[in-house]
């Protein structure tokens, strides 16, 4: 058919509709596109971090570019790999290491706050993966004073006396490996402080030197530390869990100790879900024991453990096939 036959027609049907009432024939429009565009993708403003010694005074989020490998001679003054002083503060490692690389120097991995010049800071994340190794004195330093402090998904290793020391409050350190040093995996005298779902072990430690504490937390003169949370964890050192505290949680974790297990004195404190084991005993002790309650009878909660032998003999209520 033709272009002016098909335009005859059309003004034909046209005219019908009209005569017919049915008012004027409205052609098809194509829908508006009514789709959310895409959002464009987050782009993260980072400041690089690519030498030992860097000290962090600003807020932000900084990144390490590579592997920062401190070497056998530090800069006259300097203890720490990286320092923080800054309150809101992201250190993202991105896989990296942050690494003492010899054994002639006494420095400490990184240091969040400082004792010394009395800085506390508050709202600092440090957020694997990545590495932190091989100091001659300690991994992670949270110093008093300092708060809401997040340590996760690193792997923290080899240093030679701690691998996290805790000072602070509100201070939490979940999902990590902290293995192979000489004292404690991790060592706190806060309050609010919680340690969730880290494996804490003797592995890569030098030849004689056991880790002595898994987790030991301290409290003070006159009481015990508060708001802690031991959760999840799987724990093998000397003595497992050591802890002086008031109202804590303790609960499922696997805890091992060569001497002891559990060594606990406070009040209030619930322990529950956990399984300890002890392949040795505490010599100030005549039998081994995997829980010692230095507080006695009714101080503390107990459900659902499993265990073997604890001292007193009426915190005994194991419960097995966990």
């Amino acid at each position: 058919m033709s272009s002016a036959r098909l335009s005859g027609r059309l003004l034909v049907l046209l005219a019908a509709a009209a005569v017919s009432g049915c008012g004027p024939v409205e052609l098809p429009t194509a829908e508006p596109d009514r789709s959310t565009p895409a959002a464009a993708p987050e782009v993260v403003d980072y400041t690089l971090i690519t030498e030992c010694g860097t000290v962090i005074s600003q807020p932000g989020k900084y990144r390490l570019e590579k592997d920062i490998i401190c070497g056998s001679f530090w800069p006259e003054g300097l203890v720490d790999a990286l320092r923080i002083e800054a309150n809101h503060v992201v250190v993202d490692f991105n896989g990296h290491h942050i690494a003492e690389g010899s054994s002639n120097s006494v420095g400490n991995g990184i240091r969040i706050g400082g004792f010394e010049d009395w800085i506390s800071v508050t709202d600092v994340t440090l957020r694997g993966p990545g590495f932190v190794e091989g100091f001659q004195t300690d991994g992670i330093i949270v110093y008093n004073g300092s708060n809401h402090v997040t340590i996760t998904k690193l792997i923290i290793q080899g240093n030679v006396d701690n691998g996290i020391i805790v000072g602070g409050s509100d201070v939490t350190v979940h999902d990590n490996v902290i293995r192979g040093s000489e004292y404690c995996g991790v060592e706190g005298w806060g309050s609010s402080m919680r340690f969730l779902y880290n494996h804490i072990g003797p592995e890569g430690a030098a030849p004689g030197r056991p880790l002595d504490c898994g987790i030991h937390i301290f409290g003070s003169e006159t009481a015990g530390a508060t708001g802690v949370e031991v959760r999840g964890n799987q724990i093998d050192a000397a003595t497992g869990l050591s802890m002086e505290a008031d109202g804590g949680l303790v609960t499922s974790n696997q805890i091992h100790g060569s001497s002891i297990a559990l060594w606990i004195r406070g009040h209030g404190n619930r322990i529950v879900a956990n399984k300890f084991s002890n392949d040795g005993f505490d010599p100030p002790h005549v039998t081994p024991a995997d829980i010692v309650d230095d507080s006695g009878c009714g101080a503390n909660f107990y459900k659902e453990n499993w265990f073997t032998t604890a001292l007193p003999a009426c915190v005994q209520v194991p419960r097995t096939g966990l």
